[in-house]
């Protein structure tokens, strides 16, 4: 069993010379367990009405996903712990929706540090100046945009659709 200050590592900021580590979903429940004094049956009862009441796909963006796979790669990256892509694959079917899946844990970096985008860039071995970058968080945008992709703030499934359908 892992010691308090052994859990909550994970979350801590990290010196300018290390790079931050993204927890696993043990280790994330486990430091949430403690965190807040709860027991872990109580946890799992919050990550599942997390997933089943704020996490759905809009059939609209499904559909425009499809179309818009026909004419251009598509990526998902998505800040997440280590179980992520199996959830999303099992609620949502999420790998034949998108052409690649990106979850920070697997990546070892977590937007928006730079890093992760530069190493993202790697693995679909393509120059940043090719890469439209979507997030509904601004910070994460910046930080693409800093290493060179071509940024796009969307808060909403129809200025997501509009916006992306304009560029490309």
């Amino acid at each position: 069993m892992l010691s308090r200050d052994q859990r909550a590592a994970p979350f801590r900021p990290t010196p300018k010379n290390r790079r931050p580590t993204t927890p696993s979903a043990d280790e994330f429940w486990s430091f949430g367990c403690d965190a807040l004094g709860a027991q872990p049956d109580v946890l799992a009862r919050f990550n599942e009405a997390l997933w089943s009441e704020t996490q759905h796909l809009d059939a609209r963006v499904v559909a425009w996903l499809t179309q818009l796979r026909s004419r251009r790669r598509v990526v998902a990256f998505t800040n997440a712990w280590s179980d992520a892509r199996d959830e999303l694959n099992r609620r949502y079917q999420f790998d034949g929706l998108v052409d690649e899946l990106v979850v920070s844990a697997e990546l070892g970096l977590a937007k928006p540090d730079p890093a992760a985008y530069v190493r993202l860039l790697g693995s679909l071995r393509l120059p940043a100046e090719h890469v439209l970058f979507v997030d509904d968080r601004q910070a994460n945008v910046e930080a693409a945009v800093g290493v060179g992709m071509i940024g796009l703030v969307c808060t909403s499934p129809d200025q997501l659709m509009e916006s992306v359908d304009s560029l490309v």
